[in-house]
């Protein structure tokens, strides 16, 4: 079950059973004002030369659990980009220093995403900015552990498309159990000629398979390329304003596609069931991003929840005719059938 709601304004849940959904509208109660606990000193990430050679850019994205004081007390990778690019995104970020997380000005213990971005070209260029695995079982076989497809061969999209403006693309993948891409189509595109570049890179890429108890398995999986002007270190350092809340001329954003979160082997184990609530924005560009949990449930279903929640993408909310980053929070329940 999945609630979405937005601070300030009306409540648009969304209630998952089975295959069914079922939309409805209520006043929201009055909320608490959480701040995101930003980096005030960040070191910049080391680069994989297996990366820069194979031409990878993109975002890490992580959990970071944070003491009242801002102190770190753990990290955990939401998504990766394989080429050893999560480890050195930990490293760095065990290095940040965090200004703490208040909620209605006090102090609090949070977990948070934080994005790490890796860029080498100084032009505009194409980067991964967000990535999805699902690796599918066998009809009723029992899943203990499961591994999600790793890349071993990367080749970006033509940079020649970049010169004219905005440029994205999001592409589904079958992944066979060879870790060879064997059918792909476009699910969004934004400026002309970017799916089709998109989906030509794309069939040069290699993955080391998705695994489900060891064994090799057909997945899917699904990519945000985009090209913008280079950078590196945190997107949350560039986007350290509070979002804005629904009313006074800012619309809602409204959620276009979303992927299920999946229950951790351990709370699925210990038959373990509750609801997440996390705060976020909704950013100009229709993404989740300052993920921040304010209602823990704790057994890998925080990080689960925030994995989905990375994936979702929304019609950004707009002040004055311009997209604006906006303030929600979503409930994620989670229940075993």
């Amino acid at each position: 079950m999945i609630r979405f709601h937005l601070v300030d304004g009306v409540i648009a849940a969304l209630m998952l059973v089975g295959n069914t959904a079922r939309c409805y509208c209520q006043t929201p109660a009055p909320m608490q004002t959480l701040r995101y606990a930003g980096p005030i000193r960040m070191v910049t990430p080391d680069y994989p030369e297996a990366a820069r050679a194979a031409g990878l850019q993109g975002s890490v994205i992580l959990c970071v659990s944070l003491d009242a004081f801002g102190r770190l007390e753990g990290v955990q990778v939401i998504q990766g980009l394989g080429f050893g690019l999560e480890e050195k995104a930990v490293d760095a970020v065990r290095r940040w220093e965090f200004k703490p997380a208040t909620l209605d000005g006090k102090p609090v213990r949070v977990k948070q995403s934080v994005e790490v971005r890796f860029a080498f070209n100084q032009q505009p260029s194409w980067r991964l900015v967000r990535t999805e695995y699902q690796v599918h079982p066998k009809p009723k076989e029992p899943v203990r552990e499961i591994a999600n497809p790793t890349f071993r061969e990367y080749a970006a999209p033509d940079d020649g498309l970049c010169s004219g403006g905005a440029t994205a693309a999001v592409v589904e993948v079958r992944i066979d159990k060879q870790g060879l891409p064997a059918a792909s189509q476009v699910i969004e595109e934004h400026g002309q000629g970017a799916g089709k570049a998109a989906t030509e890179a794309l069939a040069r890429w290699r993955f080391d398979p998705g695994r489900i108890n060891g064994s090799p398995r057909e997945s899917t999986g699904t990519f945000l390329l985009e090209c913008r002007d280079p950078g590196s270190g945190s997107e949350d350092a560039e986007e350290s304003g509070r979002g804005m809340n629904v009313g006074n001329g800012v619309s809602a954003p409204v959620l276009l596609y979303k992927v299920e979160p999946q229950y951790s082997e351990a709370a699925r184990r210990a038959k373990f069931q509750g609801s997440v609530a996390v705060y976020l924005q909704v950013n100009p560009a229709g993404r989740a991003s300052k993920m921040c949990i304010v209602r823990m449930l704790g057994m890998g279903l925080d990080e689960r929840a925030m994995g989905a929640i990375n994936q979702w993408r929304f019609r950004p909310g707009v002040k004055n005719g311009e997209p604006v980053p906006v303030s929600a929070t979503v409930q994620v329940t989670f229940r075993l059938r």
